[in-house]
């Protein structure tokens, strides 16, 4: 872990990993105002925290709770509309709020942070090892769906994350995800989830989960 650092938040209803893109249509302007302070900032620093909201709403009033641990972005294209906004964003790093640092001035939520460590958790065979379970259990997963996926080429950590952000899961679930203390777990806990997943489809042709459509218009 490191120093506690400020970071705007970004509340959304959904849960977000490092390393994986994330796009948004921005139109509140509250989040119009955000993206005119990321942008007087330098390239390097335009960073804010998408957190998951716990209990309430992504548009209107403020959440009324949210998760504790969260991922940074980091902003890197922003494509205008007609009041409204189109942005990119990259995950970066996983974090918990340790203080609410909201600002009558500032419209959006801010927090004090502070960046939590990413271990392997496990020696590297092992880690490579739960990482091919993860890729073997996905192939079932989709060929159970009628699918195919290809094949994914990266690190135990990155294979983690891009996995948990792709797969539809409730958002409880994906939060915890998110807050597994090691890749290791994560991979752990990826195995059985798709495999019940896997099981599911065969024994009833149904999926636990259905995802919503895509709510974030903020």
């Amino acid at each position: 872990m490191s120093a506690d650092r400020y970071l705007p938040l970004f509340p959304l209803g959904q849960v977000h990993f490092p390393e994986v893109p994330l796009q948004l249509r921005l139109f509140e302007p509250r989040y119009l105002t955000l993206l005119e302070d990321l942008l007087a900032l330098p390239e390097p620093e335009r960073t804010f925290g998408v957190v998951a909201i716990r209990v309430g709403q992504e548009v209107g009033d403020q959440p009324t709770d949210l998760f504790r641990v969260g991922c940074a972005v980091r902003l890197v294209d922003v494509a205008d509309g007609l009041n409204h906004a189109r942005i990119t964003a990259m995950g970066l790093w996983r974090f918990r709020i340790t203080e609410f640092l909201d600002d009558p001035q500032v419209p959006y939520r801010t927090a004090s942070v502070e960046r939590l460590s990413d271990p392997s958790g496990a020696p590297e065979a092992a880690l490579h090892e739960a990482a091919a379970q993860v890729r073997n259990a996905l192939f079932e997963y989709a060929a159970a769906m009628g699918g195919r996926i290809p094949e994914i080429e990266a690190e135990p950590a990155q294979l983690a994350y891009a996995v948990a952000g792709a797969f539809p899961l409730p958002v409880a679930t994906r939060q915890a995800l998110l807050e597994e203390p090691s890749t290791y777990r994560r991979l752990v806990s990826l195995v059985k989830l798709l495999r019940r997943e896997t099981d599911l489809v065969h024994n009833t042709g149904t999926v636990a989960y259905q995802p919503p459509p895509d709510q974030s218009l903020n």
